[in-house]
């Protein structure tokens, strides 16, 4: 893998030099605001904290000796969807080069290929998370050999 990387990352260093001594690419002084509005550095830091304020309280509840009723559990989960909804009216109105642009949730073809993938997604994970078990289980199998099933 390193010396298939390092072919990669040679080709693309070689052809950006030529590129640049040909003068095809406008000169620019890159300034650390520019690079953060350009990889949307706060959409990504609000894409982070909202997903993860809401997925780990879920994952904790369950080990919690008051469960769901812990207060922190519920309060954390709203935070983390109004942040997610915050996201939304970032990426729309605030950044300038949005995470997640807005028309690609007004585009058939981007939404279609989205739900095929979670559901292609939820089909796979719901066979390969228990086909293990159900091979022990179901068939006798031996670990080895379910393993080399699964």
């Amino acid at each position: 893998m390193p010396l298939g990387s390092a072919l990669l990352v040679a080709t693309l260093a070689y052809y950006q030099g030529k590129v640049k001594r040909l003068g095809l690419v406008p000169a620019s002084n890159m300034t650390v605001r520019g690079f953060c509005s350009g990889i949307d550095l706060g959409g990504v830091l609000m894409f982070m904290v909202g997903f993860g304020l809401l997925l780990c309280p879920m994952s904790i509840a369950g080990s919690l000796s008051d469960g769901w009723r812990t207060p922190w559990v519920p309060v954390l989960v709203v935070v983390g969807l109004l942040i997610l909804v915050a996201l939304a009216v970032y990426e729309k109105f605030v950044a300038a080069h949005p995470l997640l642009p807005t028309f690609y949730f007004r585009n058939a073809t981007i939404m279609l290929s989205m739900f095929l993938m979670a559901i292609d997604y939820l089909g796979y994970t719901t066979t390969h998370t228990y086909i293990y078990a159900w091979a022990t289980i179901s068939y006798n199998m031996s670990p080895r050999n379910a393993t080399f099933f699964s």
